[in-house]
């Protein structure tokens, strides 16, 4: 059997490699249409960013390196909104992760000696409530794994784990926001196609030790094709990474040099990201990176724009929009 008979044989065998190898294709057709309009600056007058409101609640989904961090931030931007009324609702923002302290993680997370032994998403829930400052942001936890109900939870472990189904059981009435800061592909899979299927954002930040990105995945505005993690990173889908029961203190002991420098930079650029959101109530980029090493920098590209109503779009846009979008369903439909 020659090489190119093996790749497509294993292309039927496994669907998510046909489904990554048609968005790749769809996405190209599009960005070739929409960069040359975004680039010129008399086309892009008929386009605006993608509007944004702060949903009602707020899932982040990992307290440790970047979670830990993004905490203190987060209660301030928010509880400074709503003192402003730029917020006018509720706002409850609970904090996902079954990890516990070690004294390893005090290297570069945000945690301090008295807090080893203790669930992280509970020290850094109930620590940061006290920094709000408005009586309609709340902060809360939940000591588990996020998961869906596709997901092999080992025998003897089920407490360890909840169903992102029942988290947000009630998001066909209440608005929902997922934060990602987690880096195994099971859950991150799990989150989108549960997000992606039920209309709801999705944020995902990650780094290394350097070097980070924030994705933003539109799902509510039917724009997930465009810039959510999957979107710009489909080869990633290959990964399927389970969730490891224990935590990363052994990493930590190794990222001396690293310190909580690139974890922290991480946490303010989600912090500036969701500021910039709530005050300009528009999402401008979708992709943000940022470096922490001799060449420092941070970046945002690929622009969120759609179409001014009442102007038309062109045959073309209306074609390889909709044919990125058809691909990507499949793509999330695969996992």
């Amino acid at each position: 059997m020659t090489k190119k008979q093996e790749s497509a044989v294993e292309q039927q065998q496994n669907p998510i490699e046909k489904a990554i190898e048609l968005f790749q294709a769809a996405k190209s057709n599009m960005m070739a249409t929409f960069e040359p309009i975004y680039k010129n600056l008399f086309v892009r007058k008929e386009y605006s960013p993608l509007d944004f409101q702060l949903p009602q609640n707020i899932i982040v989904v990992g307290a440790g390196g970047t979670g830990g961090w993004f905490a203190p931030k987060a209660a301030k931007i928010i509880s400074a909104a709503l003192n402003k009324r730029m917020i006018e609702h509720k706002v409850n923002m609970i904090f996902v992760d079954q990890d516990t302290v070690e004294t390893k993680n005090l290297i570069r997370q945000n945690f301090v000696t008295p807090d080893v032994g203790r669930n992280k998403a509970e020290v850094i829930a109930t620590r940061y409530a006290h920094s709000i400052t408005n009586e309609n942001m709340s902060m809360s936890y939940i000591a588990a794994y996020l998961v869906d109900k596709s997901y092999p939870i080992p025998k003897g472990e089920e407490e360890k784990f909840v169903y992102i189904e029942n988290v947000m059981s009630n998001c066909k009435r209440e608005s929902y926001m997922v934060i990602n800061l987690i880096d195994n592909m099971k859950s991150r899979k799990a989150i989108h196609k549960f997000c992606y299927l039920n209309k709801v954002d999705v944020i995902d930040v990650a780094n290394n030790d350097y070097n980070g990105q924030l994705n933003y995945a539109a799902y509510s505005k039917g724009q997930g094709h465009v810039g959510s993690f999957f979107a710009v990173y489909p080869d990633a889908a290959r990964d399927d990474d389970a969730i490891v029961l224990y935590n990363c203190a052994d990493a930590d002991a190794n990222a001396t040099e690293q310190l909580f420098n690139a974890n922290d930079m991480a946490a303010t650029m989600l912090g500036t990201f969701l500021a910039n959101c709530i005050a300009d109530r528009t999402v401008a980029n979708h992709h943000v990176k940022f470096c922490t090493g001799v060449n420092m920098s941070i970046s945002a590209d690929h622009m969120f724009m759609v179409k001014n109503e009442g102007l038309a779009k062109t045959e073309a846009e209306v074609s390889v929009a909709a044919d990125a979008a058809q691909q990507y369903d499949a793509l999330i439909k695969s996992f």
